[in-house]
């Protein structure tokens, strides 16, 4: 039987009993009050409920804290032996790989999808620990317990699970502290060292990777690897995997409901705030997909991320004087833009570069300028190409801010959407023609309540 097949199997009959017998003591104690009767059910009911809540199969070390579950199929996954021979030859003692791609989203697409073609998992959280082939520690994905079940499923045999409450990013720091920097554990001759692409994972995450590993005598060396050199490119084939380059569309002032014009003036005026506090010239970098499609007015048809409609771009915005026009910089692929699209950027003073240049433009930044971004956002690649002389202002973009607040188009939108979704689900719940002028005031069930707040919605 397997894993996910006993954990179900656990499952089902822990509520089964744990019902049952719940309910004999219920009526044990209603008619004869609490006596040895109900005390010897309540005890046979949590001998019989009780099982472990992990389950683990692996002899190879005991079970931890951190509840291991081993997973998948009979077979070790092929893709893993492969990269941990690479690790070895490579002198890496273990390598991190996240779920996400340069833009820190939830969906990667094909192209920066390392850690579901190394280990299968398809969950949107997690991080893979992958100890190279002469290590003794087990490699390990690290998730929330979202995916308890489906990681488990997922996951081949050679890979443990680790369920952190943490999250992956904390999770990850967590089991490196405990497994490889504290002293206990790197009682091995050889440094450790850990490597990792910087263009997958936050600024924040790792600046904390690299201030835990200073804390340890010898401390553990990180070693950044080039993001057009990821260890696991030489594994599969490239040239049948490239980044998404869907064309861009203009969303329309309806729904955008502010102009681009009009979006740039209200950044302007917070950047104008920021500079006379820093007191120099200033430059926002924006990652944030969904910031820049809402600034520019921008989406993909269809999206380069699943499940949105946002195009792999990025931003930086130069501000100089309060006076001087905003300088915008787009950097996406060239087949995302076409002759409308082109128009529409130009008559907003957007320059348009290829994606990768971005590193370079940061890279020319005069000293004299300050640099603005959100290092919880932000992957650690982009701050790389920040020169030491450039400050760095680590905090939210002013659009996160603009793009949460809905002006009154939107908003009245977003009401007569949500009152005609409601209408809807109400017709079809109580399969009844929509005859809305013979309501009553007062509905019987909860869903004639939804109806009614619905119509009142649309009045």
């Amino acid at each position: 039987m397997r894993d996910g097949t006993l954990i179900a199997w656990n499952d089902f009959k822990f509520c089964f009993f744990f019902t049952f017998f719940t309910f004999c003591v219920a009526v044990n104690v209603m008619w004869r009050g609490l006596n040895f009767g109900s005390i010897l059910v309540f005890s046979t009911t949590a001998a019989l409920s009780y099982r472990p809540v992990f389950v683990r199969q692996s002899s190879t070390s005991s079970l931890r804290s951190s509840s291991l579950i081993r997973g998948g199929s009979s077979d070790t996954h092929p893709n893993l032996r492969p990269l941990q021979t690479v690790l070895t030859k490579t002198n890496f003692t273990l390598y991190l790989l996240p779920s996400t791609d340069p833009h820190l989203t939830e969906y990667p697409p094909p192209l920066y999808s390392y850690l579901t073609y190394v280990t299968k998992f398809s969950g949107s959280s997690g991080c893979a620990v992958i100890t190279n082939s002469e290590s003794k520690t087990k490699p390990f994905l690290v998730t929330d317990g979202r995916y308890k079940l489906q990681g488990n499923g997922e996951c081949n045999p050679a890979l443990d699970v680790v369920i952190s409450g943490k999250g992956a990013e904390l999770g990850v720091l967590d089991e490196l502290e405990k497994q490889f920097f504290s002293s206990s554990s790197s009682s091995s001759s050889s440094p450790i060292t850990v490597g990792l692409d910087p263009s997958l994972s936050s600024t924040k995450f790792c600046e904390s990777l690299i201030a835990m590993a200073k804390k340890h005598t010898p401390p553990p060396q990180i070693v950044f690897t080039d993001p057009k050199i990821n260890p696991v490119d030489g594994l599969r084939n490239n040239k049948l995997l490239q980044r998404p380059a869907n064309p861009f569309v203009i969303q329309h002032v309806e729904y955008a409901g502010r102009t681009v014009e009009e979006k740039l003036d209200l950044l302007k005026i917070e950047l104008s705030k920021k500079q006379i506090e820093e007191k120099n010239h200033l430059s926002l970098v924006v990652t944030n997909l969904d910031e820049i499609s809402y600034l520019l007015n921008l989406r993909t048809d269809p999206g380069d991320i699943d499940f949105s409609r946002l195009g792999i771009s990025y931003l930086i915005a130069h501000f100089t004087a309060e006076n001087s026009p905003l300088a915008l910089t787009l950097f996406c692929d060239s087949e995302k833009i076409n002759d409308s699209v082109r128009q529409h950027l130009a008559d907003n003073s957007v320059t348009i570069k290829p994606y990768n240049d971005i590193f370079v433009t940061l890279n020319n930044l005069p000293q004299d300028n300050s640099v603005w971004l959100d290092k919880a956002v932000s992957n650690y690649a982009v701050t790389l190409a920040i020169r030491n002389n450039n400050a760095i202002i680590n905090s939210p973009t002013p659009l996160s801010l603009m793009k949460s607040k809905k002006v009154s188009e939107r908003a009245s939108n977003a009401t007569q959407l949500l009152a005609s979704n409601l209408l809807n689900r109400c017709f079809a719940d109580r399969k009844r023609a929509p005859r809305v002028q013979s309501l009553p005031r007062r509905g019987r069930c909860g869903v004639c309540k939804i109806r009614q707040q619905a119509v009142f919605a649309r009045r």
